[in-house]
């Protein structure tokens, strides 16, 4: 939950918040997507200053060296190198533009094989930092079980026409959206009641989870603190991705 309480906050004052967002994710997918491994710290940074240096954005030193803290708010696994889901997601809650640009431009560089739709696979890489965050890492086991399920049902759900190639069109991610749908609440609804479920399963099976018995539940009721997003980081996330207004007022 730190990464996502400090996009929050940083969103609010980084210059990269005056960068369209369709223009910032065009530029990271060109010139810094498909690294092996992942996309490193000093390639964000020297990408994200060619960005505000193309669109004229002023910026101070300050700002530049900011601009680390922004790659590590992004950094959900501190691997030093950011999957395609994590800064795709992520560099929408930095960028400005309508819930129609964000889902547009991430739909855009999540779609790997350029063929206009979204796959199971690559929804699923979307998804899951997003997962990673709000699964406590008492539960760290069950992130795979919890990535599957949630990609099913945001899939199944999204797939309106039910094409029978089994893929999703941005077209499609908006009608779930206008349906009064966001990827943060869909998530939460998932994985509260179904890590309580398996925590069920297992507890029986083995005594390792007793730790995780006196984090997250209490009198046989999941609590749910760890996994819900606070209403100010659901905000930024609802905003930036499939969901309200985005940063126009930025």
């Amino acid at each position: 939950m730190v990464h996502l309480q400090k996009q929050e906050m940083l969103a609010r004052k980084t210059p990269l918040r005056h960068v369209p967002v369709q223009d910032g994710l065009n530029h990271f997918t060109n010139h810094a997507s498909g690294i092996l491994g992942g996309m490193t710290e000093a390639v964000f940074r020297k990408q994200a200053i060619a960005v505000l240096n193309a669109k004229g954005i002023k910026y101070s030193r300050a700002d530049e060296q900011e601009l680390t803290d922004v790659f590590k708010s992004m950094d959900y696994d501190d691997s030093g190198r950011l999957s395609l889901g994590e800064w795709a997601g992520g560099m929408t809650v930095f960028f400005r533009g309508s819930r129609e640009d964000c889902v547009h431009a991430v739909f855009e560089a999540l779609d790997a094989d350029h063929n206009g739709t979204l796959s199971r696979q690559e929804l699923r890489e979307y998804l899951k930092p997003f997962v990673k965050a709000m699964v406590p890492e008492e539960a760290a086991a069950l992130r795979p079980v919890l990535l599957k399920k949630a990609t099913d049902d945001i899939f199944d759900e999204m797939d309106h026409f039910r094409q029978v190639d089994e893929c999703i069109t941005s077209e499609e991610m908006i009608l779930w959206m206008q349906d009064g749908n966001n990827i943060i609440d869909r998530l939460v609804k998932v994985i509260d009641p179904l890590v309580y479920k398996i925590w069920l399963e297992q507890k029986t099976k083995t005594s390792t989870w007793s730790s995780f018995v006196s984090g997250s539940v209490v009198d046989g009721h999941a609590i749910h603190h760890e996994t819900h997003l606070t209403d100010d980081m659901a905000s930024a996330h609802r905003n930036s991705v499939f969901g309200g207004a985005g940063h126009q007022g930025h």
